[in-house]
């Protein structure tokens, strides 16, 4: 009786006798029974223990024949095989009998990882099979720098040791981009700015321009512990140019390319003012103007633009038209509709000086494009 409280223990008895009988305690309820030789028939017989000594064997169970722990299959995938840094990563993976294929529950598997450019493996995790052999749950890793994982199930008395193929997840550099002014005016400057995540200090970031269908690098800095950067951009030509910032790829990062900015460099000029209308100005406002000529390579849109008559009393903010490149529109002071080659300032009396001043035009950024004496 397994709950007799007398019973001390139990013996197992091997026939063939190869190995020594095995002892375990009151409370055991299985046995296990080492050096048998595989190949060989064996029955086992129990009996119990009690102070007055050992009790009659039990019958001989039927014969068992042992054999070789069985082979496995240990596979280990990611999803996906490159995030960027911060990002995490699905590690799956699935120990099986490689004769059948079927999945082996309730075994333990070591989880490890080895980063890039080291050596030694070390333990991320320990899990369990589920009853089809999958890991249970699947793992999420969240990888600082490339690194290579594997899966490794130790040896036990019924299943060989078994290492997976290892799965190698790349991990890209974090890059951060802004640019302050999308358009400006020649001669000024615009700041392409953001961050590299790592920091990657000691290491070159490049402002890259594009001529043509090829990037070329137009300056290089090296990134401070912060990882924060800064590049001025002051082209010497008007038009319209593409920018962008490149981190190269080292050893434990893939590097990575910013977005590419769009920079339009203007140029503009008031080109003439007709102060004196025919006749009395306060009835013919629209007899006043002044042009402003396109002068450089890249078209503008004047919506947000000022024109200013003298004063910031006679300062005005311009509706939207497309100046081409190299085109005239005539800045009318009264109401009008907008349409080529004209546009309107709305005011209900004259601002031009009959007897002379000076003109200024102002863009978006507050930037002062021209300036006419007349």
């Amino acid at each position: 009786m397994p709950d007799d409280p007398t019973i001390t223990g139990y013996e197992v008895t091997t026939s063939p006798a190869d190995t020594p009988a095995v002892t375990v305690d009151p409370t055991a309820r299985t046995a296990t029974v080492t050096g048998l030789t595989n190949g060989t028939a064996y029955s086992f017989t129990i009996a119990a223990t009690n102070p007055d000594g050992p009790s009659p064997p039990s019958a001989p169970s039927a014969p068992v024949t042992p054999g070789p722990p069985a082979a496995t299959t240990l596979t280990l995938g990611a999803s996906p095989t490159s995030v960027l840094y911060g990002n995490t990563v699905q590690l799956s993976g699935r120990l099986q009998q490689t004769t059948t294929a079927a999945g082996i529950a309730d075994e333990t598997l070591i989880l490890e990882r080895r980063p890039t450019g080291t050596s030694s493996w070390t333990t991320l995790a320990t899990v369990t099979t589920a009853s089809d052999g999958t890991l249970d749950p699947t793992r999420a890793a969240t990888p600082q720098a490339n690194t290579t994982y594997r899966l490794r199930h130790p040896a036990t008395p019924f299943y060989a040791a078994r290492t997976s193929q290892a799965v190698t997840v790349r991990v890209g550099v974090r890059l951060t981009a802004r640019l302050n002014h999308t358009s400006m005016a020649l001669g000024h400057t615009a700041t392409i700015s953001g961050q590299a995540t790592p920091a990657h200090h000691g290491q070159p970031i490049r402002l890259q321009h594009k001529r043509g269908r090829t990037w070329h690098t137009a300056q290089k800095k090296t990134l401070p512990p912060s990882g924060r950067y800064y590049f001025n951009l002051r082209p010497r030509v008007t038009g319209i140019s593409g920018w962008r910032i490149y981190k190269a790829s080292d050893t434990d990062h893939i590097g990575d390319i910013s977005q590419t900015f769009r920079l339009v460099v203007y140029r503009a000029a008031i080109t003439g003012v007709h102060a004196d209308a025919t006749g009395d100005d306060r009835n013919n406002r629209n007899g006043e103007y002044a042009l402003v000529r396109n002068t450089g390579a890249a078209a503008i849109n004047l919506a947000g633009w000022k024109l200013d008559a003298g004063d910031r009393s006679q300062r005005f903010t311009l509706a939207s038209y497309p100046l081409k490149k190299g085109a005239t529109v005539l800045i009318h002071t009264g109401r009008g509709t907008t349409r080529a080659g004209h546009l309107y300032l709305g005011s209900g009396r004259p601002i031009w000086n009959n007897d002379g001043y000076t003109a200024t035009l102002i863009d978006p950024y507050n930037t002062v494009v021209s300036r006419y004496r007349y």
